[in-house]
């Protein structure tokens, strides 16, 4: 087994003292009287404006448009107060705190828990429920139960009461604690034609890979049969510089998967490694826990345990194809046209959720009700601030126990106007992608996506036939809900 990170690697704490959650932690004091202490693996660029204002920028952040300038220099010549105009091009995985305000990036996967109120925030909810917090009753129970309800917190509220995340679509007032609201995602009220708006988010794809393979970073491209990591690798092939690809497999992992990408990479001419599982390890399973707060349960956890980030290195930029279902209907299939939280709780199968789960869902319902943002469907808003916010973030914190670097090509709220300006028939059967691709390299659209098994056809027909059983015999609700749960999501791989 290789040498263990420390345990919140990568992570930051904003408070109105020095914090230290391990001896090599650094501090910065900020203007505003508070103190930013960070692991020193965690990226850190601090910038003074041409106003004299100070910014930290924090984790990594490349920029989109071919027409502009790095993330830091452009904060350097600033001497408005439209930052926002400024980070509405960069991608990637950060966060920026001002002198009043603290901003996530587009996606919001650089996480923000803050105690409502003030004085403290962190990217780690095991750290801050240190410094205050109580946790929520029966959360434990329900956060390590898979398939009854959410696996996962919704933002904004947490496990721990008087502890609340930032979501994708706020910003964080440092004087007060409190969320303030963002307009992002608006697509603009003419739209382009949409080979003219193609062509542009092709730019921000290829310019947000030349930027970051500038300053020495490895990019590694993890590959699979679907069609957003195949976008990726057509711009990384596109923008001419060097990555290498690979895949983790796992036991009941799809044919397509495990044959496409090495045939892919073959294509192009780059390396492709995969990466099978070793055993489990325990002491990886509790160190990810802790790290996590036993919050995350998804592949990237098991991937850890089974010794398969271990070959990540410093220097290494893990690139993810995190953030285009934004555009894609994702959740609409399930959640009501019109919000409701009665309504999004039985579309999640939720009805008997802790009372903090119910309350959190009230919060964010009521929240964009009085912040709408314009030209933008609330389940798209749902997508990126609950599914990427509390889900996706989830995932991407677990990454931060690796020696490498989470890198989100897609997220930039310039590349979603784009992408939400697409007619909704493009989206839906991700003809835009194909059409990506096309403009990028297009001798990857000769292969299948996401090519499903006879096995997998054989498993959808057996549980459909088990779901109509389990709901004949009233079997445990629960049960049922997993069974459902399960054989839609086999559906819809199959198309």
């Amino acid at each position: 087994m290789t040498e263990l990170l420390p345990l919140h690697a990568h992570q930051f704490v904003l408070g109105p003292v020095e914090y230290k959650a391990s001896d090599d932690w650094q501090s910065i004091a900020i203007r505003n009287g508070l103190v930013l202490s960070h692991c020193p693996r965690l990226p850190v660029a601090l910038v003074t404006d041409q106003a004299g204002r100070n910014w930290a920028l924090l984790g990594l952040a490349a920029q989109s448009d071919p027409q502009r300038e790095s993330p830091a220099g452009e904060l350097a010549t600033l001497s408005t107060n439209d930052v926002a105009a400024l980070h509405e091009s960069w991608t990637g995985r950060w966060l920026l705190i001002g002198e009043t305000e603290l901003q996530l990036d587009a996606t919001g996967l650089l996480a923000c828990f803050y105690l409502e109120g003030g004085p403290w925030a962190s990217s780690s909810l095991a750290l801050l429920s240190q410094l205050g917090g109580q946790e929520e009753p029966g959360s434990r129970r329900y956060r390590l139960v898979r398939g009854d309800g959410f696996n996962f917190d919704p933002p904004p509220r947490t496990c721990y009461r008087g502890i609340a995340k930032l979501l994708a679509t706020q910003n964080l007032d440092l004087a007060s604690g409190r969320p303030l609201p963002r307009e992002t995602l608006s697509p603009p009220r003419d739209p382009l034609p949409y080979d003219e708006a193609l062509d542009r988010m092709a730019a921000c794809l290829v310019t947000a890979a030349q930027n970051a393979a500038r300053d020495g970073w490895k990019l590694k491209l993890a590959l699979s049969a679907g069609y957003h990591s195949r976008v990726l690798l057509a711009a990384a092939v596109k923008a001419g510089v060097a990555f290498e690809t690979y895949t983790q497999s796992f036991p009941l992992i799809l044919r397509a998967d495990r044959e496409l990408p090495a045939a892919l990479a073959k294509e192009v001419g780059v390396r492709h490694v995969v990466y099978p599982p070793k055993a489990e390890l325990a002491a990886l399973r509790e160190h990810i826990d802790a790290h996590c707060d036993g919050l995350f349960m998804g592949m990237d956890r098991d991937f850890y345990i089974r010794q398969q980030w271990a070959w990540t290195k410093p220097g290494d930029i893990l690139v993810r194809g995190v953030g285009f279902e934004v555009g894609e209907y994702f959740d609409w299939w399930r959640l009501p046209q019109e919000p409701s939280l009665t309504a999004v709780l039985a579309a999640f199968s939720a009805e008997q959720a802790p009372d903090y789960v119910k309350q959190s869902v009230a919060n964010y319902l009521a929240w964009t009700a009085r912040h709408p943002l314009p030209g933008v469907d609330w389940r798209d808003r749902w997508y990126l601030d609950v599914r990427l916010g509390g889900l996706g973030s989830g995932a991407e914190h677990a990454l931060t126990l690796t020696a490498g670097h989470p890198f989100i090509p897609a997220s930039s709220n310039r590349f979603y106007r784009f992408l939400l300006q697409l007619p909704r028939e493009k989206r839906e059967t991700r003809q835009h992608l194909i059409d990506l691709i096309d403009r990028l390299c297009p001798a990857l659209n000769a292969f299948p996506y996401n090519e499903p098994d006879g096995l997998l056809r054989d498993s959808a027909r057996q549980l459909q036939k088990l779901t109509t059983v389990l709901q004949e015999r009233g079997l445990r609700a629960a049960t049922y809900q997993v069974a459902r749960g399960v054989g839609r999501r086999l559906r819809r791989l199959m198309g």
